[in-house]
């Protein structure tokens, strides 16, 4: 207390309005100052999350395991400015890698969820000799990895129990996948039959043209015009590859082995083109497993009617006047025309007249439909789910 003051003077200071006011404005500022000082720590916390989260996702899609990232610690501390904030590879796998596979894993569920999805489903083997199931889904321009699960044994079983597992932890009902791809083994052929089909009715099986294109090619080893090759050349793989009658086939391949293209409407042609060249041709042990394989294939009729969603096939139909093609009930296998709305009919009669237009020898079909989409919301739709339906399972196995 100050000499000479008596307490009631010290107290009537304190009750004064300007000691109050002074008082305010001094715990306003302490309370700022806290409040700036966590707000900085809460922002570099998140700074250096994020670019460890960061680093993580870069080596994931690069293919670098995390061990590496010990050897490049003194680089990051000299050059980055949140590089001493990046830990060992321990840490990273047991606490950040978790939340960065969340991460991924919700934003594909966010994605897929309730979408007509196509799946592709293969078996391989890993570097300990285990069996291992990848599910892939494709919807549009994306085919992601969404599920990866180790099994003992497999079998039609196993394996259909597995995709019924995967699809609801995606809010994806049994009614809405459209296409089933997986490799040509007699397992996968009867886990279609006896596991999948009978829960979804809809899905349509399409096993993988680019195996089977393999396999029809790899005939031209055994013809006895390359005898003497084989003989003196052995082990040079390149000359059964690209001699003149195997690159037909070569050719076939790469385009069964495309990703990411809008191409299923044009997978017919392509048939018909192989059909063409290899009865126009003495090549009757490949023209035997063409007959086996591809006439039969479960998803010929899909691949058919697909053709439609390409504008110029619609527009060589009305100029040969073979009308009958107009007729959307024609295409039912398609899912959405199996009982059109009167809405869808009146935008399949508009596509239909308009498609005289067009002057162009050759069009992106998804550029084409996503210009559509203004005038023709519903069919612009379902030609854009059909058009990227993916043509192998290629994408699994690389």
């Amino acid at each position: 207390m100050a000499p000479n003051k008596s307490k009631s003077t010290v107290d009537g200071h304190c009750l004064s309005k300007g000691h109050i006011k002074k008082k305010q404005v001094y715990e306003s500022n302490e309370q700022a100052k806290k409040q700036l000082t966590i707000s900085t720590v809460n922002a570099a916390f998140e700074s250096k999350k994020e670019v460890i989260e960061d680093l993580i996702e870069a080596f994931s899609h690069a293919n670098i395991p995390l061990e590496k990232v010990n050897h490049l610690l003194p680089f990051f501390k000299k050059y980055l400015k949140e590089g001493g904030a990046i830990p060992q590879a321990p840490i990273l796998r047991q606490v950040h890698l978790p939340r960065v596979f969340n991460k991924y894993s919700s934003s594909l569920q966010t994605y897929f969820n309730q979408k007509p999805v196509a799946i592709i489903i293969d078996e391989t083997t890993d570097d300990c000799s285990q069996s291992v199931v990848n599910t892939f889904f494709a919807f549009r321009q994306h085919t992601k990895l969404v599920s990866v699960d180790f099994l003992e044994c497999v079998n039609n079983s196993t394996m259909g129990g597995t995709l019924l597992s995967i699809l609801p932890n995606f809010n994806i009902s049994y009614t809405l996948p459209r296409l089933f791809l997986s490799d040509s083994a007699a397992y996968m052929k009867k886990c279609f039959q006896e596991a999948l089909k009978p829960i979804m009715p809809q899905l349509i099986h399409l096993p993988c043209y680019a195996h089977i294109i393999n396999l029809i090619g790899d005939t031209w080893r055994t013809l006895s015009d390359f005898s003497l090759l084989k003989t003196f050349l052995s082990k040079i793989k390149e000359t059964f590859v690209y001699a003149l009658a195997r690159k037909e086939f070569v050719q076939n391949l790469k385009f069964f082995q495309q990703q990411n293209k809008p191409v299923f409407p044009f997978v017919e042609g392509r048939l018909e083109q192989i059909t063409s060249y290899l009865e126009g041709n003495p090549f009757n042990s490949a023209y035997k497993k063409f007959e086996v394989h591809i006439p039969q294939h479960p998803a010929c009729p899909l691949f058919r009617a697909s053709h439609i969603f390409d504008p110029l096939y619609i527009k060589m139909e009305i100029q040969i006047e073979d009308t009958s093609r107009n007729n959307i009930h024609r295409y039912s296998v398609i899912t959405e025309f199996g009982n059109p709305s009167d809405e869808l009919l009146r935008e399949w009669a508009i596509y239909c007249g308009s498609v005289g237009e067009i002057v162009e020898k050759n069009i992106d079909l998804n550029l084409y439909w996503v210009g559509m989409q203004k005038f023709l919301p519903i069919l612009s739709s379902i030609a854009l789910d059909y058009i990227w339906l993916p043509v192998s399972s290629c994408s699994v196995e690389r």
